[in-house]
């Protein structure tokens, strides 16, 4: 299975990154749960590539270490840069994907609150729902309602709801108080 990571992490500046960085090695050093699940550990990998880019904290391009399906990997390490660190303003975007499945995390800490979204896309994030018999454009995502009936206006085939529902993004939101 292939999959990436791609991980940005702002602060107000690079003195804070650079702070958060040692946050996240060590947090990173106690691994999880799940990187029993892999043959090489993840915790580890990720611990030796993060790095600082002015106020960035990144991975290298096409770096993989967690699924899709792992997000509270993540979670926890935004956490813990938020409950160490207690910084203002601090903003993430973690994009996962992996050849089946795709998910994003977006993530906003002010005022002693750690905001989470979540968004997983089961088959992976596309702009449209398509036709199973001709592979024609059914439906936009955004504008699905899996409660209503479409037809592909290629061929006239029926779109079936357990089609629908594989496309259909499931979002969390979360807040956690520091």
């Amino acid at each position: 299975m292939y999959y990436t990571n791609n991980i940005t992490i702002t602060m107000d500046d690079n003195l804070t990154a650079t702070k958060a960085l040692e946050v996240l090695k060590s947090r990173l050093e106690k691994g999880f749960e799940v990187d029993e699940n892999y043959r090489r550990n993840p915790s580890v990998r990720m611990l030796n590539d993060l790095y600082v880019d002015g106020n960035d904290i990144q991975v290298p391009e096409d770096s993989g270490y967690y699924v899709p399906e792992e997000p509270e990997v993540f979670i926890e390490l935004l956490k813990a840069i938020a409950t160490e660190l207690k910084e203002e303003n601090l903003w993430a975007f973690i994009s996962n994907v992996c050849d089946c499945s795709e998910s994003q995390i977006e993530a906003t800490y002010e005022n002693g609150t750690l905001k989470t979204k979540t968004t997983y896309y089961p088959s992976g994030y596309t702009e449209f729902i398509w036709c199973e018999e001709c592979g024609g454009n059914v439906v936009a995502l955004e504008e699905c309602d899996p409660e209503q009936t479409y037809f592909c206006p290629d061929c006239g085939e029926e779109l079936s709801i357990e089609k629908i529902r594989e496309y259909l993004p499931e979002i969390t939101t979360a807040e956690f108080t520091i």
